[in-house]
């Protein structure tokens, strides 16, 4: 798996792509704290999100450029990290923003595991997508199973089952329409998504799915 690292600091710990790193005009022009992907129909553009706070945004094309990524590599098996960003005080919604997007475009299924849950955007994201047909399931653990955000999930028809066991329930992922998983530390929280170091990996994998499918079932069931 290629990899499209959401926080150029860390590229030498999680490369875009064998061998190959940002053209160095690119380097310059966006700086070290900016998020990137791959764009355009053949993928032969960068995306970039300049700092946090996401003031600046831009596309740089891939064609013609010196050292340029792989974008066919890249999209082979699409891998994310995501990290955020504590210390911006304008409350980094990076995490936030992509479990949003993939809640918002999910069509039939979305189950999520998590140990806590009290942000109510994503909440109200995950309640919206019951009300357009899509069938949305969560375990969580019976610590936090009388949270008032739980509650309001319950109420707005997403299927809930409390984890009940000799330990605690502290998977936290989601997986959209058998094709998408997200997973990492953080919890469904505010906190989690803008106040605590947290990352979240997004794999384009039904193979991933489905073993995650599979351990969900298990809790849900159970």
């Amino acid at each position: 798996l290629s990899l499209l690292a959401h926080d150029v600091q860390h590229k030498d710990l999680f490369p875009l792509c064998p061998g190959h790193g940002l053209p160095d005009a690119l380097h310059q022009e966006i700086g070290d704290d900016a998020g990137i992907q791959t764009a355009g129909a053949d993928h032969d553009q960068i995306r970039f999100l300049n700092g946090g706070n996401g003031l600046r945004q831009g596309l740089w094309p891939l064609r013609g450029q010196p050292n340029p990524l792989n974008a066919a590599a890249v999209f082979a098996n699409p891998l994310e990290v995501y990290f955020n960003d504590p210390y911006n005080n304008l409350k980094d919604r990076t995490i936030q923003n992509m479990i949003l997007d993939d809640i918002r475009g999910a069509e039939k299924t979305i189950d999520v595991a998590t140990y806590n849950y009290t942000d109510t955007k994503t909440a109200q994201a995950l309640i919206d997508a019951v009300h357009r047909g899509v069938a949305v399931r969560l375990v969580i653990d019976e610590d936090n199973a009388d949270k008032s955000v739980v509650n309001d999930l319950r109420d707005g028809g997403v299927k809930i089952i409390v984890a009940e066991s000799n330990g605690l329930m502290h998977a936290k992922y989601i997986i959209i329409d058998s094709a998408v998983v997200i997973s990492g530390s953080a919890n469904m929280t505010l906190a989690s998504f803008s106040y605590d170091n947290n990352f979240m990996i997004r794999l384009e994998s039904a193979d991933a799915a489905k073993v995650f499918t599979a351990e969900f079932e298990e809790m849900y069931l159970d």
